[in-house]
This record gives C-alpha cells, structure tokens and sequence, in this order.
C-alpha cells in the first residue's frame, strides 16, 4: 500500500488496512510517500525521479510469481493507462 499526504487520518486509514491485510496472512507492505499526493501518485507513476514506482515493482517482484515477460507486460499496461508515462 502507498499512501501520501501529511494527514495524519490518512495514515490512519491506510495503516489500518493495512493491518488488517497482515492479520488475515496477505502479503502486505505499507510505504509513506512525502511528497506526494493521491493525484500526484498516479499522474508520475513511472517517470523520471518518481520514488513510488520502484516500490511498486520491488513489490511485485518479492511477492508474486512473475517472469521478466509478466513484468515488462505490467509495464505496458501502465504505460496505456497514464498517458504521459514514458515507456511505450
């Protein structure tokens, strides 16, 4: 889980679920980014200097069985769904 902001209910909310993820035996991690924010998130997913992305990556990389192929399709489907993210 990623979540931003400053506002202490929105660590609060997230780190609940996130909580509640671990005690029912998910897979889970829970990652602050500082500066950023719900939109800034999405709208630099995957460009140059974001911090979020790896994390995502990292994530998936550590806790699902993926191929290089599973992971350069998951780029692909970021890519089409953020149009100005820089891999096509």
């Amino acid at each position: 889980m990623i979540y931003a902001s400053d506002r202490e209910v929105t660590k609060e909310v997230n780190t609940a679920f996130y909580d509640a993820l671990k005690n029912a035996n998910h897979n889970a991690s829970l990652y602050f980014a500082p500066d950023k924010n719900h939109v800034s998130i999405e709208r630099e997913l995957g460009m140059p200097g974001d911090n979020v992305f790896p994390v995502i990556l990292k994530f998936i990389e550590n806790n699902l069985s993926c191929t290089d192929d599973n992971i350069k399709r998951f780029i692909i489907i970021c890519a089409r769904l953020n149009p100005i993210y820089p891999i096509r």
